[in-house]
């Protein structure tokens, strides 16, 4: 395999008691060693100025379009015995997890702290799974790292059927995740970034269209996958958000605490977005809320160890910002637009665009860009009795509205949208 520069893909690197564990105790990402290495250290100058022009190319959030995003998936699970196997049920559960993400449908998004409720928000982006591959191998995968010229040979062989992987579908059209044990478990998951975005360096595109997307160790796969542990002192309980975080990198999004060299981290590194926290460094598998490594005289807010980018642990990341989201979304329209994407908007006429229907329990019921208006809601039976259920209300530029109706029993409901000067009903149907 031909040896690639760190910073070509976004990896977790976990804790091992060889080789690169001299040089990181931590989970880390090689893509922060390209800014800071010596036969790169000329580009760092210019980093953020290319970032600032990609981030303004989406014209912010003011002008986010009214759509949900639906991404066809092909995942791959490449194994040699039963323990790698991964199940059509571990899928669609790892899945379901990956779409409660992007939806900001999770049970856990509540959590997020008040000095951040204004700058998170749902992506309005879902992932349909459109084919499982399985194939037995007895190939094997492994992270090769050479501490002298500090460069890898990255498992992209699982890519490939004719060296005892799986050939992807056709990757400008589809995401396509590979599944396979890593040798030594050095990592939870790489990924390339879109080909073109501004924010990375031209080097970091896939070497190949035919290498381009996901690969995630099958032990941080699912929810919940296997305790993932290195040896009896180092195990990290993860919860399906390695594939968050990793989507987060293929649709464009920066580590928040930019680039570095491992173990040299500074404030003024950055993801160039301003509504994510100057970090000093990643939350090591960390929920420490007290964590503020760069102070700001005018705005001081605290590491953002909620954010799905960060390496913090599983149970404390809950959100992306709304930056972010414009990036996604922005690579979604220009950098990946040949995925056949399906999307999924406001009728003509209507007020709001609400989804799923039919649904297992919650609804997002999300405003018009120009719906300004504030809702009392009621919710109520084809009986017209009416009914208590929790209801959460996102502003920002995607206004929402997440009803919470799996308390109730299956049926045909009504959501009443009652305002000073408009009105809408939606009619759910929940299963």
């Amino acid at each position: 395999m031909r040896k690639r520069l760190l910073h070509v893909l976004t990896l977790l690197l976990l804790f091992s008691n060889i080789g690169f564990s001299q040089l990181a105790p931590h989970a880390n990402c090689g893509q922060d060693n390209y800014v800071r290495s010596t036969q790169n250290a000329s580009s760092l100058a210019s980093f953020n100025e290319i970032y600032q022009r990609a981030v303004a190319q989406t014209s912010g959030a003011k002008t986010r379009d009214f759509e949900i995003y639906q991404i066809p998936v092909v995942v791959h699970v490449v194994y040699s015995n039963a323990d790698e196997y991964i199940s059509e049920e571990r899928i669609n559960e790892q899945l379901v997890q990956l779409n409660k993400d992007f939806r900001r449908l999770n049970e856990d998004a509540e959590k997020v702290r008040i000095e951040f409720e204004e700058v998170v928000g749902d992506p309005g982006i879902e992932f349909q799974l459109a084919k499982i591959n399985w194939i037995s191998t007895d190939t094997i995968f492994k992270l090769d790292f050479d501490i002298s010229t500090l460069t890898y040979n990255f498992p992209d062989h699982v890519k490939s059927t004719a060296l005892g992987g799986s050939d992807p579908w056709d990757t400008r059209e589809f995401l396509n995740i590979w599944v396979c044990p890593i040798v030594g478990d050095l990592i939870f998951g790489y990924a390339y970034p879109p080909s073109q975005l501004d924010n990375w360096p031209i080097e970091s595109k896939a070497p190949s269209a035919d290498v381009d997307g996901i690969v995630i160790n099958y032990k941080a796969f699912g929810g919940p996958p296997p305790v993932f542990s290195t040896n009896t002192n180092d195990r990290v309980i993860l919860k399906g958000r390695t594939l968050t975080h990793e989507v987060g990198h293929y649709l464009g999004l920066r580590h928040p605490w930019g680039d570095s060299e491992i173990g040299v981290y500074q404030c003024f590194l950055d993801d160039g977005l301003s509504d994510t926290p100057s970090m000093k460094d990643p939350s090591f598998d960390s929920c420490d809320l007290t964590k503020n490594t760069c102070g700001d005289v005018f705005n001081d807010l605290p590491d953002m160890i909620e954010n799905f980018m960060d390496f913090s642990e599983h149970d404390c990341q809950n959100s992306f910002t709304n930056q972010q989201i414009d990036v996604m979304r922005f690579v979604l329209k220009k950098h990946r637009r040949a995925l056949r994407v399906k999307t999924l908007q406001v009728k003509s006429g209507s007020r709001a665009l609400t989804y799923p229907n039919p649904t297992d329990g919650i609804v997002k019921v999300v405003l018009k860009k120009d719906n300004d208006t504030d809702y009392q809601i009621r919710v109520t039976n084809v009986l017209s009795h009416s009914f208590v259920v929790p209801i959460t209300h996102y502003e920002g530029p995607m206004r929402s509205y997440k009803v919470d109706l799996s308390g109730l029993t299956p049926g045909v409901y009504f959501v009443k949208f009652i305002g000073e000067q408009h009105r809408f009903t939606e009619r759910i149907v929940l299963r």
